[in-house]
């Protein structure tokens, strides 16, 4: 399972952990229940490049979470070159968000793509491909990049993305 959270700082996100360490229920139900079925946590502090756009209404969607590690300062350079390109690939599918690392790991590029379908991705991966610009941003990478992960997400009926 992941989650996505917005803080507006780590004092607001650390203000807002005591408050839920407060709540008797999440305390003494929720967490004594949930604990045994967690085998390991992740925690990433990202710094947002592009914000999450807000849910249009859809459902049944599909999203793809990718983090690319990149070399020592690899992820200000991909931001950087992701802004300048976003409208020619926002034309076959737009970002959902993107954010560079901060902890634990500053050297991370991680984006957040929304389809209808899995089918919807490859074609719309396949259309971007063809495109000149988006040629042009990708050969850019390679000398930045030591580390790529992609994972499909399908978010839970709560999820204010479905």
């Amino acid at each position: 399972i992941w989650h996505l959270w917005h803080y507006d700082s780590l004092n607001d996100r650390e203000r807002l952990r005591g408050e839920l360490m407060k709540n008797k229920d999440w305390v003494e139900k929720y967490v004594p229940t949930i604990r045994p079925w967690i085998l390991r946590q992740d925690l990433r502090v990202m710094n947002p490049v592009v914000d999450i756009l807000p849910s249009d209404g859809t459902t049944g969607n599909l999203y793809e979470l990718r983090i690319y590690r990149t070399v020592l300062g690899g992820a200000a350079h991909y931001a950087e070159n992701f802004k300048a390109v976003r409208k020619a690939r926002d034309k076959y599918s737009p970002i959902w968000g993107a954010w560079t690392g901060e902890l634990p790991q500053p050297n991370e590029w991680i984006h957040l793509w929304r389809y209808k379908s899995l089918q919807e991705r490859f074609e719309a991966r396949a259309a971007a491909m063809k495109d000149p610009e988006w040629q042009a941003y990708l050969a850019k990478g390679p000398q930045l990049l030591a580390e790529m992960h992609s994972t499909l997400l399908i978010p839970t009926n709560y999820s204010p993305l479905k």
